[in-house]
């Protein structure tokens, strides 16, 4: 079973799905370049057809933050057409949503969404871990099951994996995922200390990693895989393609790329990666 772990989806239709106006900021004031979801969408069905010619089986839709903000209307929408194929993962916006604890409640109780993403990455780009707020959502994601998909913008891992650590040993009961490993610049190679806050938290056995294939592209694949796999185990990892913001030729490159990257792995810790680890995380997800 293939299953891609993350995968962005957007309308056509603005009047019914308009996107958000306003512009995330990065630290340091910069505005981050989100063109990608504002060009031509990839709708739910453009990607169905790319999916079935990569030989891919199903998929988890991501909630375009830079796009939608905390609007799930759409990607809802999508899981709910086909839940044979696709679960959803839903984003709130800690600083601008009305009541973001009672919004994630209101979609798990209707069981809209899958898993919950905190797109934290500072002020203007999301929030922060330090919001109480946070707390909140992954202690409720946690009473009922649900995984807790953090993502952090590049160079914002190191200034939050001590509070991304205090909240794994506060919630053991709260499933976390570190999305594409924490975004951290992997183009100096191994021993890739720009990762090394995400590797520290390892012993916590309630994070999992999503390792994108913009994480595999940037160095040497398997190599670094096969570091993640030594710390982590293969049952605490899983791949996303990030579709469309990704680099490479095509939807079915990456599908390519990923298989490769585990080709050194031994056959279950391959499975593990490819599919497996995310049709246990998720709930939901038909396999």
């Amino acid at each position: 079973m293939l299953i891609d772990g993350h995968v962005h989806v957007m309308s056509a239709d603005l009047d019914r799905y308009p996107k958000r106006q306003d512009t995330v900021k990065l630290p340091g004031n910069r505005a981050r370049d989100h063109s990608w979801q504002q060009a031509a969408p990839v709708t739910l069905e453009d990607y169905e057809q790319v999916m079935d010619l990569a030989g891919v089986d199903r998929a988890i839709l991501t909630q375009p933050f830079l796009a939608y903000a905390g609007d799930n209307r759409y990607l809802v929408d999508c899981a709910r057409r086909r839940p044979d194929r696709f679960v959803a993962v839903g984003a709130v916006d800690l600083e601008k949503d009305r009541e973001p604890v009672e919004v994630v409640a209101r979609l798990f109780a209707a069981d809209a969404i899958a898993a919950v993403r905190l797109f934290v990455s500072g002020p203007g780009a999301g929030g922060s871990l330090e919001d109480p707020k946070a707390f909140e959502i992954a202690e409720l994601a946690g009473k009922i099951g649900k995984p807790v998909r953090v993502h952090l913008m590049r160079s914002a891992l190191s200034d939050n994996a001590g509070r991304l650590r205090d909240l794994l040993g506060q919630l053991p009961g709260t499933r976390f995922i570190l999305d594409a490993c924490g975004s951290p610049d992997l183009k100096s190679g191994a021993p890739w200390p720009e990762v090394q806050p995400a590797l520290e938290l390892a012993s916590f056995k309630n994070l999992s990693l999503m390792v994108t294939l913009n994480n595999l592209l940037d160095t040497d694949g398997k190599a670094f895989l096969a570091k993640l796999v030594e710390l982590f185990g293969a049952r605490r990892l899983y791949w996303g393609s990030s579709f469309p913001h990704t680099k490479g030729e095509g939807y079915s490159s990456l599908v390519e790329c990923a298989v490769a990257a585990c080709e050194t792995l031994n056959r279950i810790d391959r499975a593990q990666f490819l599919g497996g680890t995310v049709s246990e995380l998720f709930s939901g997800l038909v396999t």
